[in-house]
């Protein structure tokens, strides 16, 4: 079954006004991919404005201060993909008719480019509109926020939907000292009438509402990866 997925990925860089340097949570990339690539799918990473992707370095396995030290799956795509990350397309430089599904990659930077983008808004109506799925994972469901369908409906509006919690946030909050997000994505989608699901913080989680599949965080990329194919592979 050849099937292509366009993954998007984020292009900000800074946390907030901390200086933090801030991108990618690479995870939330490279989980999913894997199974993407056992069920022969392709797929095409892009980013919102092109170029090289940030990645987060506290989501970089190689880093001895970073959270993701042991997860030799984003080690061995370091290794041997990392120029996926490089060099990459823009979003204004490709069409929905290329691909089968659409992935938005997490990270903190996602909840700063990817909400209110008009390129953003436009892919997803483009696939929706298309009946293919749309899938976002953690931070990267923040592309839902206020995506409106052409009959002025929010679309994830009575939608089973996950992301980022609040409980997660503060909780990440808590460890950098200062709230960095500009605003909590759990309460964005609920303001956009989405029926918001969640499991206890950090915990594998994802919910599907018919073309709309989402991640709750970073230890959902296997669990989402997986439900994306079984999706795919059913075509309902």
């Amino acid at each position: 079954m050849s099937k292509k997925a366009l993954i998007v990925s984020t292009s900000h860089n800074v946390l907030g006004s901390t200086g933090y340097p801030t991108g990618l949570w690479l995870p939330e990339l490279t989980h999913p991919i894997k199974e993407f690539e056992e069920a022969g799918f392709e797929f095409d990473i892009l980013s919102i404005k092109g170029g090289d992707i940030p990645v987060d370095p506290f989501s970089d396995p190689n880093n001895p201060d970073g959270m993701n030290t042991e997860d030799n799956l984003s080690k061995d795509f370091l290794t041997n993909k990392n120029n996926l990350l490089k060099d990459t397309k823009s979003l204004s430089e490709i069409s929905s008719k290329d691909y089968d599904f659409i992935l938005f990659s997490g990270g903190n930077g996602a909840i700063y480019d990817f909400p209110n983008n008009e390129l953003v808004q436009e892919i997803i109506l483009s696939f929706w509109q298309e009946e293919k799925f749309v899938s976002a994972i953690c931070h990267g469901s923040a592309a839902l926020v206020n995506v409106k369908l052409p009959n002025g409906d929010f679309l994830v509006a009575n939608k089973q939907v996950t992301g980022f919690t609040n409980e997660e946030e503060k909780m990440a909050e808590s460890k950098i000292g200062a709230k960095y997000v500009p605003f909590y994505l759990e309460d964005a989608l609920i303001e956009n009438k989405a029926n918001f699901k969640k499991e206890a913080a950090f915990t594998p989680f994802i919910q599907r509402d018919g073309k709309l599949i989402t991640g709750q965080q970073n230890f959902s990329g296997e669990l989402l990866g997986k439900e994306i194919v079984k999706a795919l592979k059913h075509n309902s």
